[in-house]
């Protein structure tokens, strides 16, 4: 599980899911949002470890904003927390794109993802 709170667990996207790869996540209500944090599988081979992302927030889920796009810069070395903060803004939705992976394959593997609200 992605939400579960315990980064010894992973999520992966399903076989059949190609990069670019979409994880939303519904916070319930919107909420001022200023970042997110992502933890890659802590696997002993840490598959669809994501090395280049975008972040979209929404109000609906159906308009998308980018908030924040880049790397991850050494993820595949320091597998550790990678927090990325952007310019504060009102969503109910937020949306993980990965773009590339370090195994320059098309899984996309999570142990953890965190929405950062004020």
């Amino acid at each position: 599980m992605v939400l579960d709170g315990d980064p010894a667990t992973a999520w992966h996207q399903p076989k059949e899911v190609k990069l670019p790869a979409d994880l939303v996540i519904d916070l319930g209500k919107e909420e001022q949002l200023k970042g997110f944090r992502y933890l890659p599988d802590q696997g002993i081979w840490n598959p669809g470890i994501i090395s280049a992302y975008e972040f979209y927030v929404s109000g609906d889920s159906i308009n998308w904003v980018l908030a924040s796009k880049g790397e991850f810069a050494n993820v595949k070395n320091n597998p550790l927390w990678q927090t990325i903060r952007f310019k504060l803004t009102k969503a109910r939705y937020g949306k993980l794109r990965a773009l590339k992976n370090t195994s320059k394959d098309e899984e996309a593997g999570y142990a953890e993802i965190d929405v950062i609200a004020e």
